[in-house]
């Protein structure tokens, strides 16, 4: 590295070829792509897998087509992703404007817990409204105790 930056400095072109030590950064990714599933038209959608810069296009017709033939809450249930980047959330930012401007609400649906910390790091959770589903056996919220409660 020192050797490219010398020869930069002086002008001359340089020919560095650094790989990672464990395999090349080209490789063909082999996970599956974010899967779009239509629940109930303009009301509800599911999306899977991940919601990364090769999914974004495709999930910002379907979520933008379903502010346009619907009114009301928009459903977006995320239980199945598995991991979300940069270009997700600003295409989640993107559809959540629309939607105002529709009169609809984006609501995102079944969090799970690394798209949730993620949504926190980036303060999204304070724009984007999220909910959750009761699953068989959980329990609803408890009512506070009495010497917890405040008058």
């Amino acid at each position: 590295m020192q050797l490219a930056r010398a020869d930069r400095r002086a002008g001359r072109p340089t020919d560095v070829r650094a790989e990672p030590a464990t395999g090349s950064w080209e490789d063909p990714v082999d996970e599956e792509p974010c899967g779009i599933l239509v629940v109930l038209r303009g009301r509800e959608i599911v999306l899977s897998g991940r919601l990364d810069v090769t999914a974004a296009a495709d999930v910002r017709l379907a979520l933008g087509a379903a502010v346009a033939e619907g009114t009301g809450e928009l459903l977006v249930d995320v239980a199945g992703l598995e991991h979300i980047d940069v270009t997700g959330l600003g295409m989640l930012v993107g559809i959540h404007r629309a939607a105002g401007r529709q009169g609809r609400t984006l609501v995102l649906r079944d969090v799970p817990p690394p798209v949730g910390r993620l949504l926190f790091l980036t303060r999204l959770d304070r724009v984007l409204l999220t909910t959750r589903t009761r699953r068989a056996g959980e329990q609803g919220p408890r009512p506070p105790s009495p010497r917890t409660a405040r008058p």
